[in-house]
């Protein structure tokens, strides 16, 4: 009888064993990013913002606060994000946002490991636009995540709007490779730690929104920018932007992240709400009382915009023109 015990309980031993073995190889630890050099650095990319703590592993990086891409920003003018998952022992590090060049990609890394002491693992695009996905190409060896729709816009589009930004920013002879695309698409509506929502932002122009959830945060670029800084229409239509931020107005969040600019409460989804309705009436009033442009020749001057200053200013010029061709379009489009 105690021969049979003993037989029962070395094989138990031996099923565990087998068990924990097995749990092991379903969860490797994340290894060391071994592609990844912090030593060669240029000395304007070794020099980036420094990393601002929003809550429970999440960090913020911003860009610099200008209206376009230049040489003294070097198209360094997207926010980025950097959040650790400690969840089911993955371990994993995820980047959003990873800047215009592969230099500023691998200087973002490497600020991460030498400033918060964790490695980037998985690097999250979530909408086509060169300042904030070309960095991808410094991070050999991370996962790259984004929606199905933004892979394809990225592989249309990326090529030429990386011509465009490099003759902006004056670069000089471009490294090879200039241009990473995701290797992972997006499957909503959950992504790691993010719950994620893909949302137009004009007819064939997706973004993905990335709620965190356990520190309650929006990640919303392309969507919101931050207090101080008018938003950009660029890649974006007003009626569509309005229908997104109506809806998350009632989704209170500790935080919002922008495009650009500081983290906010939801107070700044409702800021970003009120600078489109105004610029919208005021082309709107401009339009019905026939005049040629949405700006006298003094420039917009009757706009109240977030802050006023140069910047925002340059950016009121170009929103409100793109309004003005939008309201235009549309009354080519009416019936005689």
């Amino acid at each position: 009888m105690d021969l049979m015990k003993r037989f029962f309980k070395l094989a138990l031993a031996g099923v565990m064993a087998l068990q924990i073995s097995a749990c092991t190889q379903l969860r490797p630890p994340i290894p060391v990013n071994e592609h990844l050099s912090c030593d060669a650095l240029k000395p304007e990319k070794a020099s980036l913002n420094t990393w601002q703590t929003l809550g429970p592993n999440i960090w913020l990086m911003q860009g610099q606060p200008d209206a376009l891409s230049t040489p003294s920003n070097q198209g360094h003018i997207s926010n980025s994000v950097f959040v650790f998952d400690p969840s089911n022992h993955s371990h994993q590090g995820w980047l959003i946002g990873s800047g215009p060049d592969a230099q500023t990609g691998q200087a973002l890394a490497c600020s991460v490991k030498q400033s918060l002491g964790f490695e980037v693992t998985d690097l999250v695009s979530t909408r086509a636009y060169p300042e904030s996905v070309l960095g991808a190409a410094g991070l050999p060896g991370v996962r790259h995540w984004a929606l199905p729709q933004v892979q394809t816009a990225m592989k249309e589009r990326c090529t030429h709007c990386l011509n465009r930004l490099e003759i902006a920013v004056h670069a000089p002879a471009p490294l090879v490779p200039r241009l990473s695309l995701p290797d992972h698409l997006i499957q909503e509506p959950k992504l790691g730690p993010f719950d994620v929502q893909s949302v137009e932002v004009q007819p064939e122009q997706s973004v993905a929104m990335l709620y965190h959830r356990t520190s309650n945060t929006w990640i919303l670029p392309g969507v919101v920018w931050g207090h101080g800084l008018a938003p950009q229409l660029r890649d974006a239509d007003t009626e569509y932007l309005l229908h997104i931020l109506e809806r998350l107005a009632l989704q209170p969040a500790t935080n919002i992240i922008p495009e650009q600019g500081p983290a906010g409460d939801s107070g700044l989804i409702l800021k970003n709400i009120g600078y489109w309705r105004r610029l919208v009436e005021r082309v709107n009033e401009r339009w019905k009382k026939g005049e040629n442009q949405p700006f006298g020749a003094s420039g917009f001057t009757s706009f109240e915009a977030l802050n006023a200053n140069s910047e925002t200013r340059l950016r009121d010029l170009l929103n409100a023109q793109r309004v003005w061709q939008a309201i235009e379009n549309k009354s080519f489009d009416k019936p005689k």
